[in-house]
Formats: structure tokens, sequence, C-alpha cells
């Protein structure tokens, strides 16, 4: 069975937009935890803890833990594709 990336990939803006308009005026964003932003990235865990090591994608190491936002990741996706230092191809 054939998977359609463009509906993976809307999917994936829908489910985004669901954690990002959780929130209401005055309340906090819930953190993600690596599994979660790992989903929503399509990584393994480990990996986005290794990137978020080295500063490469957002994340925070609190209490022994990462967790993660997701408006700093949608915020961070948008950066990286359209950024100078990764031509389209």
């Amino acid at each position: 069975m054939k998977v359609d990336s463009q509906h993976e990939s809307d999917v994936d803006k829908v489910e985004l937009g669901r954690l990002i308009e959780k929130r209401e005026v005055g309340e906090m964003e819930r953190p993600m935890t690596p599994l979660e932003a790992a989903n929503l990235l399509r990584v393994h865990p480990k990996t986005i803890k290794r990137m978020a090591g080295r500063g490469e994608v957002p994340g925070h190491f609190r209490f022994g833990r990462w967790y993660f936002y997701a408006s700093e990741l949608d915020c961070w996706m948008h950066g990286e594709i359209h950024s100078s230092h990764r031509p389209c191809r």
C-alpha cells in the first residue's frame, strides 16, 4: 500500500495546529515529551534528544529530562524550510 506523502504532510499540519490551538489566552503551552516531539518530526526519540543536545532543534533540559514545545518546533521547521544553508534540489 502506497501512502500519499502530501496527505501525510496535511495530517502533520493539522496535528501541529491542534497542539498549538489548545492553548488559550493566558494559558501556558503544555510541554511535549521526546516521544511526542519525535512523532511530530518523524524521527526516533533518541535522535531528537541528540539533536536538542547539540542545539540543532529547540529543546529544554530540565529536571533531568528533555521537553519540547510545539510552537517552537513549528517555528524551527519553518526556518529550516526557508533557510539559505539548505538549498532546494
